[in-house]
């Protein structure tokens, strides 16, 4: 993927091949249910002769009617069963696109251009960060022609790069903040591993958050 003139190849050409699959799926099954989902009765045990004496009229079915049948006679309802394979395969491609889309935030080993080697510290070089650097490198180039048809000014952007899966783990939380308080790891670094899992907002600067910290004075009780 980059900014030439040769189109790539949509990164998310998957996920919405796999979302038309997902659209068909729910639409069997909203089918299914509004051509079968409702109960049918089912008479057994009954003949010619007892539906035109008895029946000739069609009969109701509900708590404030009987329905008079013959002896041995039986009367039961018939509805599919919940779980059918069209929800089978709706939740399927949910599981599929739910893959496809982790695989946009995958650190992956493509092929990388000099200028995002050099910057491997600010990207995971998955999909989606490699699909942010050149949304950047386009809107910097951008950005360049303005300020020259100006005169002058200067101008830049900077996207986040390296994307990570939030996943909130206590225990390790617990074990850092401890590291912090003994001394044995800088504030300023767990801050960042907070960023890192989206519990602190990413575009604040650690550094004035460690300060912010720093500086409120405790709450005295019984005030």
């Amino acid at each position: 993927m980059n900014n030439d003139h040769t189109p790539d190849a949509p990164p998310l050409a998957d996920i919405a091949y796999v979302n038309i699959k997902h659209y068909q799926a729910e639409a069997d099954i909203a089918e299914s249910a509004h051509t079968v989902g409702q109960p049918m009765v089912a008479l057994t045990g009954l003949n010619d002769a007892w539906i035109e004496t008895h029946m000739k009229d069609g009969f109701t079915v509900g708590s404030r009617h009987g329905v008079l049948l013959p002896q041995n006679g039986d009367m039961k309802f018939a509805q599919p069963e919940e779980r059918n394979i069209q929800i089978t395969v709706a939740e399927r491609r949910e599981k599929q696109m739910a893959m496809l889309g982790a695989k946009l935030i995958e650190r992956g080993t493509s092929a990388r251009t000099a200028t995002q080697a050099q910057n491997e510290a600010q990207t995971d070089n998955s999909i989606l960060s490699l699909c942010a650097g050149n949304v950047e490198q386009a809107f910097n180039r951008a950005l360049q022609f303005c300020i020259q048809f100006a005169g002058a000014g200067v101008a830049a952007i900077e996207l986040n790069k390296s994307y990570e899966i939030a996943q909130l783990d206590s225990a390790a939380i617990s074990t850092l903040l401890s590291a912090v308080q003994s001394g044995e790891m800088r504030k300023v670094d767990f801050i960042r591993y907070l960023q890192r899992i989206n519990i602190v907002p990413q575009d604040e600067s650690p550094e004035d958050i460690e300060d912010q910290l720093r500086n409120n004075e405790p709450e005295m009780l019984g005030r």
